[in-house]
């Protein structure tokens, strides 16, 4: 829902200035790239958190019924501490998710291109948490916890599962924001590239 929610603003975010032709009179404001970039950034950031926040209302409302989804007949009594864990991991999502659509929005030419060029990390997250439903145990291992979009994965389950220790919730999140960090680099790095901004 994350993915799906942020979508349509991170492709259209770079890539529709460039596809409406505005880009140019955007850079030759009076106002350095940095601003510009980083103003698009928090912008994205906020809409996709936005929608992982209302994931979060939807699935927190839910988990107190979750015993009934899987046919037993107590409920499931999840702490407050497990509220915030989940709450943690979906803003998490919503970062990764934006810094996917903001480097798609920035080498594509236009918002249909960049929605192309996100899909498959879109087709990568659903196919992961499909996979990760058929094991009810937690990796022991630290690479697991490390591997983007796989990490955000097992911790949302170990979260559901009440199994995720505050130390792989730690390396979830360290590794997670080194990703959003180095990919908005890349971004700012890329948004100054004349040769990708004005490609034909």
């Amino acid at each position: 829902f994350i993915f799906a929610g942020g979508v349509a603003i991170g492709a259209d975010t770079i890539a529709g200035e460039k596809e409406r032709g505005t880009i140019a009179t955007l850079l030759m404001a009076p106002i350095n790239k940095n601003q510009i970039v980083l103003g698009k950034i928090i912008s994205t950031v906020i809409i996709t958190i936005l929608s992982g926040v209302a994931s979060f209302i939807g699935l927190a409302a839910s988990m107190p019924n979750l015993g009934e989804m899987y046919g037993t007949v107590q409920t499931v009594n999840y702490s407050f501490i497990t509220y915030i864990e989940l709450f943690v991991l979906i803003l998490m999502v919503s970062l990764i998710a934006s810094s996917i659509f903001l480097l798609a929005s920035t080498v594509a030419k236009s918002t249909k291109e960049a929605t192309t060029y996100a899909m498959p990390a879109y087709i990568i997250a659903m196919v992961v948490s499909m996979l990760t439903i058929f094991d009810t145990s937690m990796p022991s291992s630290i690479l697991p916890y490390i591997i983007p979009l796989y990490n955000l994965t097992i911790g949302l389950k170990g979260v559901l599962l009440t199994q995720i220790t505050p130390m792989q919730i730690l390396l979830i999140c360290s590794s997670t924001i080194i990703y959003f960090v180095g990919l908005m680099y890349l971004v700012t790095k890329l948004f100054k590239n004349e040769k990708i901004m004005f490609a034909k």
